[in-house]
């Protein structure tokens, strides 16, 4: 089964592959704790030859108010961590809230 979003298409098991923003983003899932832990390798066009796929790790904790979401990106080239400036909130984050706010 695979569960398509506006801009994503994920295969959700370890070893499954992904793909965010038309294909921009590609990877696949290296570890998955339901509920609790996410982990996957992630990779651009803009990542050189050289470039060994980044990391990306999604830690749930529940928490009084809902759930504390954490999220460590690693192994990220130096010219690709426009992330770091705002990338992570107004690509995944404002979209996120406007979605599950509307449910």
């Amino acid at each position: 089964m695979t569960y398509d979003f506006e801009v994503s298409t994920i295969d959700p098991r370890v070893g499954g592959t992904y793909e965010a923003w038309d294909g921009y983003i590609t990877g696949h899932t290296v570890a998955l704790d339901p509920r609790r832990r996410i982990m996957q390798s992630w990779r651009t066009p803009d990542f050189t030859d050289e470039d060994l796929d980044s990391e990306i790790e999604v830690l749930f904790e529940a928490v009084a108010e809902g759930t504390h979401v954490t999220i460590r990106h690693s192994d990220v080239p130096t010219l690709q961590r426009s992330y770091e400036e705002g990338g992570w909130e107004d690509s995944y984050f404002v979209p996120m809230r406007a979605y599950f706010a509307s449910l």
